[in-house]
């Protein structure tokens, strides 16, 4: 082949290229049409970027998280500490509520100093079975079962995983603050000295109290209070 049906080659290899690139469909040629319509603004300065400037700290003022320790305790800015815990409230009937009530304003009338309490609710949407399949793949791993308990268990997890209806979720949090701290060795001493009494009182409630001890748990259940939550 001589040098000119090597340039004929090279310039159908990019027409090629080209077409496949930006014009193959209808949907990626629109596409194409616009970033050229764009670029071509760009380069006339017709198009207006808009650009915003936070202050130092904005996002701290929001999220004042400063880190998430091991044993479930929160740092947060200006030496701040408190434990989140996930609990799953008890059901309480109407001739109850009275003396719930009492019991519940006992706790919180017995926080003193910078001790403080908040309670969030969160939703999300998931689908319908799948707690259930979690529930069942626990059970699973860690409790002994026979070849008959086991083959029922195993239908109930499939039957779990092809469920797809959604459903709302919901989960239940209870933040514990613990005040102001020089050093997180001092906030580990304050929490083996309040959390014990608060999660009793908790319990004494109908209330189960589950801490959350690893970072990544911590940080997850954080999240979903921020932004899927509201606080009581």
């Amino acid at each position: 082949m001589n040098r000119g049906q090597w340039i004929f080659l090279a310039i159908l290899f990019f027409e090629l290229a080209f077409f496949f690139k930006f014009l193959r469909t209808p949907k990626v040629m629109d596409r194409s049409i616009l970033m050229y319509r764009f670029l071509l603004k760009s380069i006339k300065g017709e198009t207006i970027m808009a650009k915003f400037r936070l202050p130092d700290g904005f996002m701290e003022s929001i999220i004042p998280i400063k880190a998430f320790h091991q044993d479930g305790i929160i740092e947060f800015m200006k030496n701040k500490y408190g434990l989140l815990m996930q609990v799953e409230p008890s059901r309480i009937s109407e001739d109850d509520i009275d003396t719930h009530i009492q019991k519940t304003r006992s706790l919180v009338d017995s926080l003193h100093g910078e001790l403080l309490t908040k309670a969030f609710v969160c939703s999300m949407q998931e689908t319908g079975y799948r707690p259930l399949a979690r529930n069942v793949v626990n059970i699973i791993n860690t409790q002994e079962r026979t070849p008959e308990q086991k083959k029922h268990l195993d239908s109930l997890y499939h039957h779990a995983m092809e469920n797809n209806n959604t459903v709302i979720q919901w989960k239940f949090y209870v933040f514990l603050g613990l005040g102001t701290y020089t050093s997180l060795d001092k906030a580990i001493i304050a929490k083996k000295q309040y959390f014990p009494g608060f999660s009793d009182k908790l319990q004494k409630l109908g209330i189960l109290v589950m801490p959350l001890k690893k970072k990544e748990a911590l940080a997850s259940a954080y999240k979903q209070c921020i932004t899927q939550g509201g606080y009581v």
